[in-house]
């Protein structure tokens, strides 16, 4: 910035730029480095990133209103937990609601849940989004290869800010799963199916997620003594797996992306 500039202005520009731009900016200057490495810049840093109204969304049922799910949006503001809250009057969808599952995920302003439906006499997985803007929730239409099978189960996770399904057949020896990414909100024709996991010497306990380049965080079954299981990168380009040195009890392993932030540059 111009020497011309007040710093105090430039305190106020640089509170609103990225964090990989301060990081460079801090080999800049003595005096830059000194500004955003101080613990009054990332406080006033981090509450400038976070002017935005922040909101929760709670999803549970009530004893009082047996078979209803019910929805409170909550602001998260400084007055939390002495919130101000409201209840959503959401118009769910049609089928038959026998439960909400906790497999749900956000995707640029649409919280995705997995619920079990009825259709006929059968149960299947099915998918709904809520709309935090209009506050609208919708089901989501899956094409037909998933919504008629009711020999697989469901999940969903997040690829690239784009909501994907993950098949899984429940009645196969072995685990293999299909992966499906919806390429345009609420259009089922855009559903594509990106690639197949399938690991022909080991077992998968379960898909975490997936890194941005595409390739999946995998929980296997460790088939030693130990309970222990390992998480690898499975690439689907060639089959390969990677072992990242990270394993878990079974079923306990999670992950999720997250923001960057410059809260630990004062420690």
């Amino acid at each position: 910035m111009s020497d011309h500039i007040p710093f105090e202005i430039q305190q106020k520009i640089m509170k609103k730029l990225p964090v990989k731009s301060l990081l460079q900016f801090r080999t800049v200057s003595k005096e830059w480095k000194s500004l955003i490495d101080s613990a009054d810049f990332i406080l006033g840093y981090n509450n400038e990133q976070q002017q935005q109204h922040h909101h929760i969304l709670v999803r549970y049922d009530d004893s009082q209103i047996p078979g209803e799910e019910q929805f409170v949006s909550i602001i998260d503001d400084h007055t939390f937990p002495q919130w101000e809250w409201r209840r959503l009057v959401l118009n769910l969808p049609s089928n038959s609601i026998m439960a909400v599952t906790q497999n749900q995920v956000d995707v640029n302003g649409f919280i995705y849940w997995r619920y079990i439906g009825k259709i006929s006499e059968d149960e299947v997985d099915m998918i709904m989004s809520v709309d935090m803007a209009g506050e609208e929730v919708t089901q989501v239409c899956l094409p037909a290869t998933l919504a008629l099978k009711t020999d697989i189960n469901l999940s969903i996770s997040k690829l690239r800010e784009c909501l994907v399904v993950l098949e899984c057949n429940t009645k196969a020896e072995k685990r293999v799963y299909g992966v499906w990414m919806m390429m345009e909100h609420g259009v089922p024709e855009s559903f594509t199916k990106l690639y197949t996991i399938n690991i022909p010497d080991a077992s998968i306990r379960n898909v975490l997620g997936f890194r941005k380049s595409g390739e999946a965080l995998i929980e296997l079954v460790n088939l030693d003594d130990t309970d222990q299981d390992p998480i690898v990168v499975y690439d689907p380009s060639s089959g390969h797996i990677s072992n990242i040195g990270i394993s878990g009890v079974g079923y306990s392993c999670f992950a999720s992306s997250y923001m960057e932030s410059l809260l630990l540059l004062d420690q």
